[in-house]
């Protein structure tokens, strides 16, 4: 992304009314709970319910309530059109559960018939109560206005650093949006993900998701179908990777594109019929500043 854009881009405050919100869900929550938590910050004092009681299913309740409320509280408006926000998700595209008390809900942004951005607001539970962080990916082509996370971290979002690539030997598109769809289903099935554990573990094969998470479609515009896949490991339902797969205009010829995209901190690779086309390195930088410029990024909100 070139200095120009970045400077052309403008910061867009974060929601100050969802605060509020926050404070007042995280009371809810305390109220469940020996322990009285704070509602003052997001990282409240709280203490892990057991799963099989019912203030347990309050509990997950509110911390849903509180993902949704801060992923409300972030506004992306394109640069060239600060009149037309990108529309949030009416719902969470996918909530997720995993090992190690980690949960989440995956949302997204669309503008234009596209997927633009996509979002997770999760938290894991520790001793010290749920630890609440947001795992952004941007898809976006064309300027979107920065957005201020929290207090201490403002995100400038990027432009085309994971351009979108054709996806050779796909099919002509059809000219119906439903068998359209049909081509993305098999479409997203000639890729695969792998992804390191740990230094001497790996999982090769990730599980995809055989309906998109999101699909969004405009007839008018360069790009007319927008679909995105998920590929989430054993250990739960947590997306790690990102496939979005369009239509739209390549050289004048109606085409499908791809774009890979990592959800996760750790190293991770995407194939296509068996030859790998994409690879990401474990995420380190878990400290950017007060400005984050990257197209993904992992950030705690507590911290």
């Amino acid at each position: 992304m070139s200095s120009a854009t970045i400077d052309t881009m403008s910061t867009t405050h974060f929601n100050t009314a969802a605060h509020a919100v926050h404070a007042s869900l995280l009371l809810s929550l305390a109220l469940c709970i020996p322990k009285l938590c704070s509602g003052q910050d997001i990282q409240g004092e709280t203490n892990q319910v057991a799963a099989e009681s019912e203030s347990s299913q309050d509990g997950v309740r509110s911390r849903h309530m509180l993902y949704r409320s801060i992923a409300s509280g972030l506004q992306f408006v394109p640069s060239a059109d600060a009149l037309r926000p990108l529309k949030l998700s009416d719902a969470p595209v996918l909530t997720w559960a995993s090992l190690g008390g980690w949960s989440g809900d995956v949302f997204v942004w669309t503008g234009n018939g596209q997927i633009q951005i996509v979002g997770c607001v999760g938290s894991q539970e520790t001793d010290a109560g749920p630890k609440v962080f947001l795992e952004f990916h941007s898809f976006a082509s064309s300027p979107i206005a920065s957005v201020r996370l929290d207090p201490s971290a403002t995100w400038r979002v990027p432009i085309e650093m994971n351009p979108a690539i054709p996806i050779p030997g796909a099919p002509t598109p059809s000219t119906s949006a439903r068998r359209r769809l049909l081509q993305l289903r098999s479409l997203a099935k000639w890729f695969s993900v792998g992804m390191q554990l740990t230094d001497e573990r790996k999982e090769a094969s990730l599980r995809l998701l055989p309906q998109p998470l999101a699909r969004e479609s405009n007839d008018d515009a360069d790009v007319i179908d927008s679909a995105l896949f998920a590929f989430v490991s054993s250990a739960g339902t947590d997306p790690e990777a990102l496939l979005l797969i369009e239509t739209g205009n390549v050289d004048e010829k109606l085409t499908f594109t791809y774009q890979a995209a990592r959800l996760t901190t750790r190293e991770i690779w995407m194939s296509l019929k068996g030859v790998e086309i994409w690879r990401v390195p474990a995420f380190t930088n878990y400290s950017p500043g007060a400005t984050i410029n990257d197209d993904y990024f992992f950030h705690n909100v507590s911290d």
